[in-house]
């Protein structure tokens, strides 16, 4: 059976070679299980997380919540914050939320800030049998397509 899924609605981006890339639109904890649960028992031995908060307000209301998604991941990096043109609230960014998912017991989870330094870092642990998908309502998605069309281009 074969679905037909809107735009960024776990959009595959890269499949070949054992690897996938996914970008999803999921900005909210309970999108983002959903979008986990489709990789969680799949045939990949890894599944790889990049997730972006979105806007201010909504990390502060659902940030234990969104700590708690990503049980399911081997490794999670976290981008830093989409605003939304939001403004600062303190102590509510991607740095908190880094440390909060930690103390829920997922070891393997980094917060990198620099969209660029995600991409190298994924290029540099990539291998067969990973499923990576991005996680955003943000700006991320543009990265997502970007390291795919560099797996394209570095297994031809």
């Amino acid at each position: 059976m074969e679905f037909c899924l809107p735009e960024r609605r776990f959009q595959k981006l890269y499949d070949s070679n054992g690897i996938l890339v996914v970008d999803d639109y999921a900005h909210h904890p309970t999108e983002i299980k959903a979008a986990l649960s489709i990789l969680s028992g799949s045939e990949y031995k890894r599944v790889i997380a990049v997730f972006q908060p979105h806007r201010y307000t909504r990390l502060k209301l659902l940030m234990k919540e969104f700590a708690e998604s990503f049980d399911v991941v081997d490794k999670l990096i976290i981008a830093k914050l989409y605003s939304a043109n939001q403004k600062e609230i303190k102590d509510v960014n991607s740095g908190r939320l880094t440390e909060l998912v930690k103390s829920y017991g997922i070891k393997d989870v980094i917060y990198i800030e620099d969209f660029d330094e995600i991409a190298k870092y994924l290029l540099s642990i990539v291998k067969k049998s990973d499923a990576i998908i991005f996680l955003s309502a943000g700006n991320l998605t543009k990265t997502a397509h970007e390291f795919g069309n560099s797996l394209r281009e570095r297994i031809k």
